[in-house]
C-alpha cells in the first residue's frame, strides 16, 4: 500500500507538499528573486516604521555582516523602538 500524497513525506521528513521542501513554492520563490527584488521589498516594507538613515544602516549591515566585527552592530540598528505602519 502506498501512501496518500497529503501523508508522503521527502527524504528529510516534510510534508511532500511542503512549500519550505525543495520543489515548494518557497523555493521556487528563491530561486527567481534578486537582490533587487529584496532590496525594494525591504525598503517598501521598512519605508513608513524606520528612517531613511536607519534603513540604510542595516541594509549595508546585512549586505556586509561577514565583515562586521561583532553582529552587535547589527542588533544595535535592529533594536530601536519602531513606529506602527499604520500610523
Amino acid at each position: 500500500m502506498t501512501p496518500s500524497t497529503r501523508a508522503a513525506k521527502t527524504a528529510t521528513g516534510r510534508p511532500a507538499t511542503d512549500p519550505a521542501g525543495p520543489t515548494g513554492r518557497l523555493a521556487t520563490w528563491v530561486a527567481k528573486t534578486t537582490l533587487a527584488d529584496i532590496r525594494e521589498k525591504y525598503a517598501k516594507l521598512t519605508d513608513r516604521i524606520i528612517t531613511a538613515d536607519r534603513q540604510a544602516a542595516i541594509e549595508k549591515a546585512v549586505l556586509g555582516i561577514d565583515t562586521l566585527d561583532d553582529v552587535a552592530q547589527l542588533t544595535a540598528l535592529l533594536t530601536p523602538t519602531v513606529h506602527s505602519p499604520l500610523d
